[in-house]
C-alpha cells in the first residue's frame, strides 16, 4: 500500500509540519473586519480602495500611513486583490492616509483619529469610493496594458527620511521583509533579484541587503512585485532595483568579516573595491581553516561455503583542512545598455588526513585474526581561471543578449600511504604490509554560454540559449608496495594506470511564451548532444558516448487573481555522470571496502511534471504541489563482494520513480516573529533487474523543515532551523534517518556597520551517516560520525562598501511602483 512503510516518528513529522502549514493558512487568509480592540495602548486601521469610474476594487495600489503631528511615515502596504489595506498595533493620535495608484488621481485623507474611549480603541473604517477619482494618462502601450491586466505603477517621494539606515529605508516599503541576515523576502516569497543601477548584486536567487549602503546615495528604489516567468526565465519572482546617485569622482569601499570556533574554525573574508567613472575594479580573498574528526564504524556478515564471516572495524580519522580563494575583477559599463567585466580566478586547497583503524577478523563469531593500520594522507588542488562576460540590453526591457565564457586548468594531486601490521587470535604478529597510492590530474575547462530573448508582438516572447562545455582530464594513478625483503618499493603495474577522458556537452533550447492575462504559457523544446570518450592507456581499453536527444518542454499558467496561482511544469532532461563517478582507479581508503568508478556509465533520462499552486497574502504565502519524477538508466551505488573484499562502485539502472506531495508555507505572525515550514512525502520505487532479478526496491521518504525567527529590537534576533528526514531505500538496501538543529544569534553593531553574531550547528549532535545492505549471502552496516557540532562567533564590518556587482546576470522585469529619494536632491547629477 502507498506510503505503507511509515513508521511512528515519520508519522508525528508529517502530523507537525502538516498541521503547521495550514495554520499559516488559517492565520494569513482572515479578511479584514470591523471589531472592538481590548487593548489600551494599540488600534488598527483598515479600508477598501475602488475606483469611483468603475465601482471595481483596485488592487496593488499603495497605502502609506503618516503621524500627522511630522508627516513621519509611519507604515507602507499595497492592496490585495479585494482592494483591502490594513494598518495594526497603532497608537492613540492623528494620522494622515495617502492613497496612489498609477492612471488615478492620487488621494489624501486627513485627521483620521484613534482615540481612547471607555478603555477601549475602535477601528476606524475607511470605505474610499469617491476618493479615488479614474484619470485618463496618454502614456506608453506598455503601461497602459498593465493597468488593463489590474496591475499599477505608483511613485512615492516621502520614503526617506534624515538618520535613516538602509534597513529603515527597506522595511517602510510595502510588503518587503529582511531578516536577522538581511535576506530580503516580497510577499512571503525569497526568490529576488536584487540590482544595483540595473545590473546584478549577486548571483543567486535569494537576495540579501547590502546593509552599507548609505541612504544618502540611492536615488530611487525600483520595485517589480509580480515578475512573470516570461521576463525572469530563472524564477524569479521579484526584482528590486537599487538607483544610486550617479558620481564622477574616485571611491574605494572595504569589508571584512572573521568567525572564529571550536576545532580551530576560522573564516575570514576581505573585499576591496575600486570605482570611477565607468569602471569598477574588486578584489577579494577569502580563508577558511578547521579540524574536522571522524569516526566510522563498519560491519561485513557474509556466508562463505559452510562458514559464517564477520569483520568488524573501527576507524577514526582527524582531517585538516585550508582553503584560499582570490578574484580579480574588473568591471566596465561604457553606456546604459552594454556592460562588459572579465575575472581572474585562484584557488588552493590542502586536505591532511591522518587515520587509525582497528580490525576484528571472525569465523563462526571466533576471532582469528586482528589488524591495526597508520594511514596519512594528503589532497591538494590548485586552480586558475578566466571568465568573460558581455550583456546588451536594448530600449525595451524585456529583450536582451547575454554571452558569458570561462576557462579554468586545475591540478590535483592525491598521495596516501598505509602501514598494516596482523596478528592472530592470540596477538601474535603474522605478517606486515606498507603501501602507497599516488594520484595526479589536470583538468581542462571551457564554458560558453548564449542568452538571447526577443519580445514579439503585445505579450509574445522568443526565447533561445545555447550551452558548452569542453572538458579533458589527464589522470595519472601509481600503486606501490613496500618489499620487506628488498627494501625497496615495488610498483604495482596491474593497478596503476592512467586515463584521458575528453567530454564535449552541447544544448540548446527554443521557447515561446505568451500571456493571455489570465493564462500565460510557454511551449519549446530542448537538444542536448554529449560526446565524450575514455582512454584508459595501459590496459588498452577505450570507451565512448555519443548521442544526441531532444526533449519537450511546457509551462501553464493560470491566474485566478494576483495572489492566486496554478502552474503546471513538465520537462525532460539528460544527466551526464560525474567523473569521480567514472574514475576506475581504486580508492583504498579502507582496507575492507575498495571504491572504484564505472567507465561504461550512461547518461541518465530524466521526465519530471510538477502540478502547484500558490496562495500569498500580505503577511504570508503557501504553496502546495503534486509532483512526479521517472529516470531511465539512473545512476546508483553498487556493491559486490570478491575474495572477502567488498567492492563499491557504480551502475545503471533500469529506472527509478518518485511521486508525492509536497507543500511549503511561511508566515510573518507579527513583527516580533516569523515562521516557515516545508514538508514533502514521496514515494519511490527502483527497479534493477538488469543486473539482478531480485535489485528492486521500493519506500517511502518523508521530510520536513521549521524555521522559526525571534526579533528583539535594538537587541537580538535568534533564529532557529530544524530539519528531519526519514529512512531512505536504495537499489540494495536503505539509508537511514537524519535530522538536527541550529541556532543563530545576531545583532547589528557600529551604528549598522557591522553584525556581531553567535551559532551554533547542529546543537543537538545528531548528523551521521547510516547504510544498510543486505544480498543474498551478504549484509553490510556502516555507520560515520563526524564533527558537525561547531560554537562560532563572527564579526563583520564595512567601510563605504557596496556588494560589488555582478555582470553575468541578464535584467528583467519592469517596475511596479518605484520610491524615490528627494531628501538630498542637490547631489543628484544626471
Amino acid at each position: 500500500m502507498l506510503f505503507s512503510n511509515i513508521n511512528t516518528k515519520q508519522l508525528l513529522a508529517f502530523i507537525f509540519a502538516y498541521s503547521f502549514c495550514f495554520q499559516g493558512i488559517s492565520q494569513t487568509a482572515k479578511s479584514p473586519t470591523v471589531n472592538i480592540i481590548e487593548d489600551e495602548h494599540t488600534g488598527r486601521i483598515i479600508g477598501t480602495v475602488k475606483s469611483d469610474a468603475t465601482n471595481d476594487v483596485v488592487a496593488l495600489a499603495n497605502v502609506f500611513l503618516y503621524s500627522a503631528k511630522d508627516s513621519t511615515l509611519i507604515k507602507g502596504m499595497v492592496t490585495d486583490e479585494k482592494g483591502q489595506y490594513n494598518f495594526n498595533e497603532l497608537k492613540p493620535g492623528n494620522y494622515t492616509i495617502s492613497v496612489e495608484c498609477k492612471g488615478h488621481q492620487n488621494r489624501i485623507i486627513k485627521d483620521v483619529k484613534i482615540e481612547k474611549k471607555r478603555k477601549k480603541l475602535k477601528e476606524v473604517l475607511l470605505s474610499i469610493t469617491d476618493e479615488v477619482r479614474a484619470k485618463a494618462k496618454k502614456e506608453s502601450k506598455y503601461v497602459n496594458e498593465l493597468i488593463e491586466e489590474g496591475k499599477s505603477l505608483s511613485v512615492h517621494k516621502n520614503i526617506f527620511k534624515k538618520g535613516d539606515t538602509v534597513e529603515d529605508v527597506f522595511r517602510k516599503i510595502p510588503n518587503i521583509h529582511l531578516d536577522e541576515e538581511g535576506k530580503i523576502t516580497i510577499k512571503g516569497c525569497s526568490k529576488v533579484l536584487l540590482l544595483l543601477n540595473g545590473m546584478p548584486i549577486m548571483q543567486e536567487s535569494t537576495a540579501y541587503l547590502p546593509k552599507d549602503i548609505n541612504p544618502k546615495d540611492i536615488k530611487r528604489i525600483e520595485v517589480c512585485t509580480n515578475s512573470s516567468d516570461k521576463n525572469a526565465p530563472t524564477g524569479i519572482t521579484s526584482i528590486i532595483d537599487i538607483i544610486a546617485k550617479k558620481k564622477g569622482k574616485k571611491k574605494s569601499t572595504v569589508a571584512a568579516k572573521l568567525e572564529l570556533g571550536n576545532s580551530n574554525h576560522i573564516d575570514a573574508f576581505v573585499d576591496y573595491n575600486y570605482t570611477i567613472k565607468k569602471f569598477l575594479i574588486s578584489t577579494s580573498y577569502s580563508f577558511r581553516h578547521g579540524k574536522v574528526e571522524q569516526n566510522d564504524y563498519f560491519k561485513k556478515t557474509s556466508l562463505q561455503t559452510d562458514n559464517l564471516l564477520q569483520i568488524n572495524q573501527n576507524n577514526t580519522k582527524n582531517l585538516q583542512y585550508s582553503n584560499h580563494y582570490f578574484t580579480r575583477t574588473i568591471g566596465f559599463k561604457p553606456n546604459d545598455k552594454n556592460t562588459l567585466s572579465g575575472s581572474l580566478i585562484y584557488s588552493f586547497k590542502f586536505l591532511k588526513n591522518n587515520a587509525n583503524t582497528t580490525t576484528d577478523y571472525l569465523i563462526d563469531d571466533i576471532l582469528t585474526q586482528e589488524s591495526f593500520r597508520t594511514e596519512r594522507s594528503k589532497q591538494s588542488r590548485k586552480a586558475v581561471g578566466l571568465d568573460f562576460s558581455y550583456l546588451k540590453t536594448f530600449d525595451r526591457k524585456e529583450r536582451y543578449l547575454n554571452f558569458y565564457a570561462s576557462y579554468s586548468l586545475a591540478g590535483e594531486k592525491d598521495e596516501q600511504d598505509y602501514e598494516d601490521d596482523f596478528f592472530d587470535a592470540q596477538q601474535v604478529p603474522l605478517f606486515q604490509e606498507e603501501e602507497n597510492s599516488f594520484s595526479k590530474a589536470v583538468n581542462n575547462n571551457w564554458y560558453f554560454e548564449l542568452d538571447y530573448v526577443h519580445p514579439l508582438h503585445k505579450n509574445k516572447t522568443i526565447t533561445f540559449k545555447l550551452r558548452s562545455n569542453l572538458r579533458k582530464i589527464d589522470n595519472e594513478f601509481s600503486f606501490s608496495e613496500y618489499c620487506f625483503n628488498l627494501s625497496d618499493w615495488q610498483i604495482d603495474e596491474q593497478i596503476s594506470n592512467s586515463l584521458v577522458y575528453k567530454d564535449q556537452d552541447y544544448i540548446g533550447e527554443f521557447m515561446f511564451s505568451d500571456d493571455l492575462k489570465k493564462f500565460s504559457y510557454k511551449l519549446g523544446f530542448g537538444a542536448q548532444q554529449v560526446r565524450s570518450n575514455s582512454d584508459v592507456v595501459l590496459n588498452d581499453q577505450f570507451f565512448e558516448h555519443n548521442f544526441l536527444k531532444v526533449f519537450p518542454r511546457a509551462q501553464l499558467n493560470y491566474s485566478f487573481s494576483s495572489n492566486k496561482q496554478l502552474q503546471f511544469r513538465f520537462d525532460q532532461l539528460a544527466n551526464r555522470p560525474q567523473y569521480s563517478y567514472l574514475n576506475p582507479f581504486n580508492d583504498f581508503d579502507n582496507p575492507y571496502v575498495i571504491s572504484m568508478g564505472n567507465l561504461a556509465l550512461q547518461s541518465e533520462y530524466q521526465t519530471r511534471s510538477n502540478l502547484s499552486f500558490t496562495q500569498s497574502w500580505a503577511n504570508g504565502s503557501v504553496s502546495s504541489s503534486l509532483f512526479y519524477d521517472h529516470i531511465n538508466n539512473p545512476i546508483t551505488p553498487f556493491f559486490t563482494e570478491e575474495e572477502d573484499i567488498l567492492i563499491q562502485t557504480w551502475q545503471n539502472l533500469n529506472a527509478r520513480s518518485s511521486f508525492g506531495f509536497e507543500m511549503r508555507a511561511n508566515l510573518l505572525a507579527n513583527k516580533f516573529w516569523e515562521l516557515s515550514s516545508s514538508i514533502s512525502l514521496a514515494q519511490i520505487d527502483i527497479d534493477g533487474r538488469n543486473i539482478n532479478q531480485r535489485l528492486s526496491n521500493s519506500g517511502t521518504v518523508l521530510s520536513s523543515q521549521l524555521k522559526q525567527v525571534f526579533r528583539f529590537p535594538k537587541l537580538v534576533d535568534i533564529e532557529l532551523n530544524g530539519f528531519y528526514q526519514s529512512q531512505q531505500i536504495s537499489a540494495q538496501g536503505t539509508f537511514g534517518e537524519n535530522y538536527f538543529m541550529d541556532i543563530a544569534l545576531r545583532r547589528s553593531i557600529f551604528k549598522g556597520k557591522g553584525t556581531l553574531s553567535f551559532r551554533v550547528t547542529d546543537v543537538f549532535n545528531s548528523k551521521q551517516r547510516l547504510i544498510n545492505i543486505a544480498n543474498e549471502n551478504l549484509e553490510y552496516e556502516y555507520k560515520s560520525k563526524w564533527t558537525s557540532r561547531f560554537a562560532l562567533l563572527g564579526i563583520t564590518y564595512a567601510l563605504n562598501h557596496k556588494t560589488t556587482p555582478s555582470f553575468k546576470d541578464p535584467i528583467f522585469g519592469h517596475s511596479i511602483y518605484v520610491i524615490e529619494n528627494t531628501t538630498s536632491s542637490n547631489i543628484v547629477n544626471d
